[in-house]
């Protein structure tokens, strides 16, 4: 899922291990044109929310180049997880 809400670029991605991450333009570090990334944990019905207690972060993770995001969402990809 993805879209543009008042100026935000917004991404939501969904792993098969039930984890995913929301990626947004106007974060930290958008005034140096960088990104924020959060851990998403999606329950069963498919509704999400913020994780904060995996091995990557315990917060977003903010001042994100493309290349920090696609090492991101590639370990989080990676993480074991049952919730699906």
């Amino acid at each position: 899922m993805g879209g543009i809400i008042d100026g935000l670029i917004l991404h939501v991605l969904r792993f098969a291990n039930g984890y995913g991450a929301s990626v947004i333009s106007h974060g930290y570090g958008s005034r140096n044109r960088l990104m924020e990334l959060a851990v998403l944990a999606f329950d069963k019905e498919g509704e999400y929310s913020l994780c904060y207690d995996v091995p990557i972060t315990t917060d977003v993770v903010g001042d994100c180049t493309k290349r920090d995001i696609v090492q991101l969402l590639l370990r989080i990809r990676n993480l074991k997880g049952d919730i699906i």
